[in-house]
């Protein structure tokens, strides 16, 4: 779909998604995605604004380094720093500590578990499908189709909840389902 790379500083677009012809509301649902991915970056880029006030002596390769960014990026960033009193900086060492530095570990923890949890749940989606799509599937095998899922249930939800309720993660969502929602008026 869209992939991000903040070491490379793009957001690569699947060339699909411009030529498919799409359901009904496709076009939000990519507006979503990319605002909520330009979001990713905006916030790093705090990240690197509030680095480079922190410290007025960072060269940009230290902040570039610490922040998971490109050089010139911290370049950027160092030209417009903020400082520990300005209200942004709070926000950004929030963003920070949830990516490098206290919280990073119970991130790590949350993306993996989404990584695990979401194609286990999207694999027993489309063998319920297609048990129930299938004239020829017998009972059993779509009774056994919604158990799988359902047993699913509780450790998918806890994943996709947990990776909501990260900062950055809320943040990035809430600015992109306001653009998919205002492209849908």
């Amino acid at each position: 779909m869209i992939l991000r790379g903040m070491s490379s500083w793009k957001l690569i677009i699947n060339e699909g998604l411009t030529t498919t012809k799409r359901p009904r509301g496709g076009e939000s649902h990519i507006a979503d995605t990319l605002y909520h991915e330009a979001r990713h970056a905006e916030q790093h880029f705090e990240i690197a604004r509030m680095l480079a006030g922190r410290d007025t002596t960072a060269a940009p390769k230290q902040i570039a380094a610490e922040g998971g960014i490109p050089d010139w990026v911290a370049a950027q960033a160092k030209q417009r720093a903020i400082g520990a009193m300005d209200p942004e900086a709070a926000v950004a060492t929030a963003y920070f500590e949830e990516q490098h530095g206290s919280g990073a570990a119970h991130r790590k923890e949350v993306m993996k578990n989404v990584k695990r949890w979401m194609p286990v749940h999207a694999k027993a989606l489309e063998r319920r499908e297609k048990a129930w799509s299938d004239p020829a599937a017998t009972d059993a095998e779509r009774r056994q189709a919604d158990a799988e899922l359902q047993k699913l249930k509780e450790p998918v939800t806890k994943a996709y909840l947990d990776y909501r309720a990260l900062l950055m993660e809320s943040d990035a969502h809430a600015v992109g389902e306001k653009v998919g929602e205002a492209y849908d008026r």
